[in-house]
């Protein structure tokens, strides 16, 4: 098996519950207070021999840019049972 891992920051406004006074010590036009929220993805497959990875890879970032409605999409593991068999076949 092969292994994907994306990382995912979604970014999600929050409401501002500040006191009129608060407001009104600092006049702005326009404000928002937004926190960035972190989520790791991991996708485990077995390919085939007509498996294309980078494609299958973009096509993965805009699926999860779309499901998590954020521009922030990268991978971060690009993990096969390569590494796997190696360690076996030096024993």
């Amino acid at each position: 098996m092969e292994n994907l891992k994306f990382k995912v920051v979604k970014t999600v406004k929050l409401p501002i519950e500040w006191k009129i006074e608060d407001i009104q010590k600092f006049p702005v036009h326009e404000h928002t207070i937004s926190e960035q929220q972190e989520i790791v993805v991991s996708y485990q497959y077995k390919p085939t021999s007509k498996f294309e990875k980078d494609k299958f890879i973009e096509f993965m970032r805009r699926y999860l840019m779309k499901k998590y409605s954020t521009e922030c999409v990268e991978l971060i593991l690009c993990q096969s049972n390569l590494n796997n068999y190696l360690n076996n076949s030096t024993k």
